[in-house]
């Protein structure tokens, strides 16, 4: 902290001396930046001289945040101090690298910066944070039945800044109106976002509900589909596909062993009615008998079979 103070004092000395310099020939623009939660942000910034100069070294910067007494960081003879995650990008190049940034690092920050060729004490540059929502969770009130009062729920946290929850049901009917949402902050200064969906009679016929996430630009995050079952619903319904899906395992092979029983029984009866007819010969040729309306059949003594009219 002493040496911060040190280089901020040392800076608006200086700020006398190349009060000239610093108006006319030297100036430093940074462009505003946009970080992610949890990633790492460049703050592009750059000098602009008059004179083409391009040999520009710096000695020293202090920045600091707006609304914030404290020196947010400081640079001075290869030191740095403040806020660890701060690094500038080389003595040649006064951009910035913000490691692993929070949404506390939002805002609007004055650079200042001293260089061989004079002090740059009116430098700015802004940083806008956003953090992507989780996938909602839903659920629903219990007791819910056909044409009763019903309560669907959907929440999604770890955003910012602030979105929205729209609801729609199955025919694409937004239901938002009919919703209250409720947004609470965490230490992080991130956001959860809870909505509640509330029917004073409700049709189940509407569902499925469709639960959407929508970030600080209204652009679609995320959202969830889901079907609150009824009070009296059978209970297969809660998972009627799985049962759909398990009966039909189940009766598929039921139906091929029965087709095969069958069919083998009907090649049983076949073979046992061939037989029947048949009997074995003297070893080169069958001999059958033969019992037609109007005669009847005496065998021989060599085994043959005569017809013998009435």
């Amino acid at each position: 902290m002493a040496s911060a103070r040190l280089l901020f004092l040392i800076l608006m000395l200086s700020s006398v001396t190349f009060k000239t310099s610093a108006q006319r020939l030297l100036e430093l623009e940074c462009q505003p930046a946009a970080g992610f939660a949890g990633k790492e942000t460049k703050i592009s910034c750059s000098f602009k001289t008059v004179i083409g100069d391009k040999d520009i070294t710096i000695s020293g910067l202090v920045i600091t945040k707006n609304g914030q007494k404290d020196v947010f960081f400081s640079w001075l003879d290869n030191v740095n101090k403040g806020d660890p995650r701060v690094k500038l990008s080389s003595r040649t190049d006064p951009s910035l690298l913000f490691t692993n940034t929070t949404v506390s690092d939002e805002g609007e920050y004055e650079y200042k910066i001293m260089t061989n060729r004079g002090m740059i004490k009116d430098g700015r540059f802004s940083l806008r944070v956003t953090a992507r929502y989780s996938d909602p969770v839903t659920s629903w009130s219990d007791g819910i039945k056909e044409g009763g009062s019903a309560e669907l729920y959907c929440r999604a946290s770890g955003g910012y800044p602030e979105g929205a929850i729209h609801w729609f049901d199955t025919t694409g009917t937004n239901w938002t109106k009919n919703a209250k949402l409720d947004i609470t902050e965490t230490s992080d200064k991130l956001l959860t976002m809870s909505s509640t969906l509330t029917f004073t009679s409700i049709d189940l016929s509407w569902a499925t509900f469709r639960c959407v996430v929508l970030n600080g630009k209204f652009v679609k995050e995320g959202e969830q589909t889901f079907k609150p079952i009824a009070k009296d619903a059978p209970a297969d319904a809660v998972s009627g596909d799985k049962k759909n899906l398990t009966n039909t395992q189940i009766i598929a092979p039921v139906v091929v062993i029965g087709s095969l029983i069958v069919g083998l029984l009907f090649t049983l009866i076949i073979f046992r009615r061939r037989r029947s007819n048949h009997y074995p010969g003297n070893g080169t040729e069958n001999h059958y008998t033969e019992v037609e309306q109007g005669h009847t059949a005496n065998p021989t003594q060599n085994g043959e079979v005569i017809k013998i009219k009435p």
